[in-house]
């Protein structure tokens, strides 16, 4: 869990770095191949970094398929159990939602 919050924060400076750059800078094309290649190495980063943390943590982890879940003991879980989670979830879609609004108006 510990390479997980090291990769988010280094890509929070990533981001950080990428952003306090001069406007001049990214309409350079070589710079902007630069910045692509980085979010690549970045983004593949990320990835093998979820993915060796999700292999790790469920690797012996079996479903039960004794009997059916139910949506009533879903619903019963998630606003329980995983209450504080499901709602940082609805917190970062709805950011997403009002930042996919705001790129698409184009004003």
């Amino acid at each position: 869990m510990a390479k997980l919050y090291i990769t988010v924060a280094m890509l929070c400076v990533w981001v950080k770095l990428i952003i306090a750059l001069p406007v001049h800078l990214w309409l350079q094309l070589p710079y902007l191949v630069m910045l692509a290649s980085m979010a690549a190495m970045v983004g593949a980063l990320v990835l093998a970094v979820m993915a060796a943390a999700l292999v790790d943590t469920f690797r012996d982890a079996e479903l039960s398929r004794a009997q059916p879940s139910l949506t009533a003991d879903v619903g019963d879980l998630i606003f329980s159990q995983y209450i504080v989670p499901f709602e940082a979830i609805s917190v970062l879609l709805l950011a997403a939602l009002i930042g996919a609004i705001v790129v698409a108006r184009g004003d």
